[in-house]
């Protein structure tokens, strides 16, 4: 969130689904929720069943199954270490190196964000 709000302003809200994990610093969803209402932020769930409601979410899970795991098709992996690296070979190269639109995603998101400064 203070990434957000140093590029971005200041959130109103934050809106998860329930199945909202807080990876960064290893929150749980309890804290994020203190956190964010120490800063006048108002937390609220997404209403179950309502993919809808959180496009981006089921978006990046539609890739996900696409591109990453149609990769694993076949392929045994024993070993959760094998597979995070996997995972974490494929997110680099998704979103650092692979174009769309003659940009990556983190060079999209830089200039969105250089432009709103």
């Amino acid at each position: 969130m203070q990434r957000a709000d140093e590029s971005r302003g200041r959130a109103a809200e934050a809106v998860v689904g329930e199945g909202f994990v807080a990876h960064e610093a290893g929150d749980d969803v309890e804290s994020m929720s203190v956190s964010w209402l120490s800063q006048s932020i108002a937390h609220t769930y997404i209403k179950p069943r309502t993919p809808r409601l959180n496009g981006k979410a089921e978006r990046s899970h539609h890739i996900d199954a696409e591109e990453f795991y149609r990769l694993l098709d076949g392929v045994s992996i024993d070993y959760a270490e094998v597979f995070n690296d996997k995972l974490r070979e494929w997110e680099d190269n998704h979103n650092y190196h692979r174009p769309r639109g003659g940009r990556t995603p983190y060079a999209r998101l830089n200039q969105k964000t250089t432009a709103q400064a």
